[in-house]
């Protein structure tokens, strides 16, 4: 699937990257490059820690808020 989709972008002129990997457990088999190079339109990149070099690299910093706690009463239908 992912070989289709890094030929789909490059024959229809798009730019960017097709992950090949586990999103859990952020480990990456193949990074596919389209088009972002003018010499080869498709690279292929063999690194295994790319999603989590990007998942470290692009975390958010989440302010955590204390709020009241929220009491259900009754039947949602009812």
């Amino acid at each position: 699937m992912c070989n289709i989709a890094a030929l789909n972008l490059q024959a229809h002129g798009f730019s960017g990257r097709v992950i090949w990997g586990n999103s859990l457990s952020l480990d990456t088999w193949r990074v596919y490059e389209i088009n972002m190079h003018r010499d080869i339109p498709i690279r292929a990149i063999k690194d295994t820690m790319y999603l989590r070099k990007q998942f470290e690299h692009k975390k958010p910093e989440i302010p955590v808020v204390e709020t009241e706690k929220i009491r259900f009463v009754g039947d949602l239908f009812g």
